[in-house]
């Protein structure tokens, strides 16, 4: 632990301490906090029923991405980022 403690100061994910946030934690990272909730969402919204289904889906849900949703996903983003600055990188509840 102490070894972890000097080489990864609270970067590494343990028992008996606190869990610091993973480098690429979704609720980070656009992608996972926007894209890929979205596109579940679109694509399952009822069963694919082939794999060719599966992809006119999932091309219809990525054309279907507006540049305005864009721009709310960078002002989310950046919210969030700010939010993580004042807690000093710590948790905090959702947004």
């Amino acid at each position: 632990r102490n070894i972890l403690n000097e080489s990864f100061p609270d970067r590494w994910i343990g028992r008996g301490r606190r869990i610091s946030w993973p480098a690429r934690s979704p609720d980070l990272t656009p992608l996972g906090f926007f894209r890929w909730g979205r596109l579940k969402n679109e694509v399952y919204r009822d069963i694919p029923t082939t794999p060719e289904d599966m992809r006119e889906r999932i091309q219809r849900a990525c054309t279907a991405i507006t540049p305005e949703s864009l721009k709310n996903v960078k002002q989310s983003f950046i919210h969030r980022i700010r939010k993580c600055i004042e807690v000093n990188g710590d948790h905090f509840e959702h947004l």
